[in-house]
């Protein structure tokens, strides 16, 4: 009688946990695991369970070590639960421990050689790595197992993509389309592909496929706003970035102050009032405050490139692309071409592939030959 009213007590306290975890009450979802886990009677299938969640309620606090510690004790109650492994991998990958996170996900595969899931988060450790074969192989392996899934061909299409494989890229896309034809995802991805061979035409014709899928998306706007703008068309790119005003409830970012500014120059408009209206009522000092205040007149290029300083190497790398960007087109409007080759170019070696300055730089570069 004893055993089974502990049996029900403990069965409580791990209720009780994940009544507090679904609120997202960490400290009291740990509290009541670790009452169940004092238990001596406790089954095995609690026991694992109360780790890993408790193990998910210190990744809810940031408590990393503890929760590293939870997912190990979980897996060493059951070998087989694969979300622990899933969860300690992700951890790993966050500290940059790649080569933990790629064992976890690879102990994770042994047991489900079939979830998908995992190739994915593993593709993703080893393209970090730039183990680039390893990557492929993973979303090779996606493929062979759900071949009619249109999924596996988007993503090794992107990965293609960010490894300057274009063509590839584009024979992948085309088999997803032809699993689903109806994914906008599908063809702003091909869009990409085509936008950044610098074929403009077909990037824009895939962009507005998209868009007829998707009107209320403004992100897509931008990509055609972009590509317009690389092609030259700035006509047909501020048009864009007005139908993504509109779309996004008027309510522009820094970004698309400067970039209407941009495409203003282009077009021979002077928008520097709008942008100094637009920079005065810009109540947010970090990044890219000092690209504002560089284009808006009230700032140097030299005090921008300093602002991009960071102790993060990974934020500094972002930073340091995007004035690099934005430095070589203001210094090709009010310096010379050459000085803004220089910042151009660094642009377009160094910016994160997926960072749209890093192909309007590309597009800039071409332009100014």
């Amino acid at each position: 009688m004893f055993s089974a009213q502990a049996c029900a007590s403990t069965y409580s306290q791990v209720n009780a946990g994940i009544d507090a975890y679904n609120r997202q009450d960490w400290d009291g979802a740990i509290a009541h695991f670790t009452t169940a886990l004092a238990a001596q009677d406790i089954l095995p299938a609690f026991r694992t369970v109360a780790y890993f969640d408790r193990g998910i309620a210190h990744s809810g606090k940031k408590e990393w070590n503890l929760a590293i510690a939870d997912f190990t004790q979980a897996i060493g109650s059951d070998p087989e639960y694969a979300m622990a492994y899933q969860c300690r991998a992700e951890i790993y990958a966050e500290q940059e421990h790649f080569d933990l996170a790629i064992a976890d996900v690879s102990a994770m595969l042994a047991h489900k050689p079939t979830l998908l899931e995992g190739y994915y988060q593993r593709a993703a450790y080893y393209f970090v790595q730039q183990n680039y074969d390893a990557t492929l192989a993973d979303l090779t392996t996606v493929i062979r197992i759900e071949p009619q899934l249109a999924v596996g061909y988007l993503v090794r299409s992107v990965y293609h993509r960010m490894r300057g494989e274009y063509d590839i890229a584009i024979d992948d896309i085309n088999e997803a389309i032809t699993r689903a034809d109806r994914w906008p995802l599908n063809f702003i991805e091909r869009g990409l592909n085509y936008e950044a061979k610098g074929d403009y035409p077909r990037a824009t014709h895939d962009f507005k496929i998209a868009i007829d899928m998707a009107p209320d998306d403004p992100d897509i706007q931008i990509n055609l706003a972009l590509a317009y703008w690389e092609n030259g068309k700035f006509d047909n790119a501020a048009d864009a970035v007005a139908t993504f005003q509109t779309l996004a409830k008027g309510q522009i970012s820094a970004y698309g102050a400067i970039w209407t500014w941009l495409i203003d120059e282009k077009k021979g408009k002077n928008g520097d009032n709008a942008l100094k209206t637009f920079t005065a009522a810009y109540k947010e000092t970090g990044w890219p405050r000092p690209i504002l205040d560089l284009y808006a007149g009230s700032s140097t290029l030299d005090v921008m490139l300093k602002a991009t300083n960071d102790n993060d190497p990974a934020r500094q790398k972002r930073k340091t692309c995007e004035a690099n960007f934005y430095g070589g087109v203001w210094q090709e409007t009010h310096n010379t071409k050459a000085d803004a080759k220089v910042m151009l170019n660094s642009a377009a070696l160094n910016c994160p592939w997926e960072f749209i300055e890093r192909d309007a730089a590309i597009a800039e570069l071409k332009r100014l030959r």
